[in-house]
């Protein structure tokens, strides 16, 4: 994961959007890290740069302004692939997959559109009279 530096602008709106938003920030403990003793969100004491993965995936795409400005790019510009799960930039309207996945399944689906056309039986010639 890359580290994504922040100023203290972002810092101050990233604690007030966890303190709000993070359903894994209660009274400022991360439930993610407990282990039956309490633990301060590291995300809350750390001021530099973004170190939740939670927080980067499920919290900071609900601020679309934040996101762009610290990130760079906005939610809309990113996707999860349908079938490997990975994070991947947006290149068309309806993209649903990464680029591999994508080559793999345009071949499934043509391998797929192949074989049933193969298979089909062709209803004129079996009505037509033999020669």
């Amino acid at each position: 994961m890359q580290k994504l530096k922040l100023t203290l602008k972002q810092f101050a709106e990233i604690k007030t959007m966890i303190k709000s938003r993070c359903c894994n920030c209660y009274q400022g403990n991360c439930l993610l890290l407990d282990d039956g003793d309490t633990h301060t969100c590291p995300q809350l004491i750390t001021p530099s740069h973004i170190i939740c993965r939670y927080f980067l995936d499920c919290v900071l795409p609900s601020d679309n302004a934040l996101m762009k400005s610290v990130t760079g790019q906005s939610p809309a510009d990113t996707i999860v692939c349908a079938l490997c799960g990975r994070k991947t930039e947006r290149t068309g309207r309806n993209q649903k997959f990464c680029p591999d996945c994508a080559k793999k399944n345009q071949r499934q689906r043509n391998a797929e559109f192949m074989s049933a056309k193969r298979s089909r039986v062709d209803v004129y010639d079996a009505l037509k009279p033999p020669k």
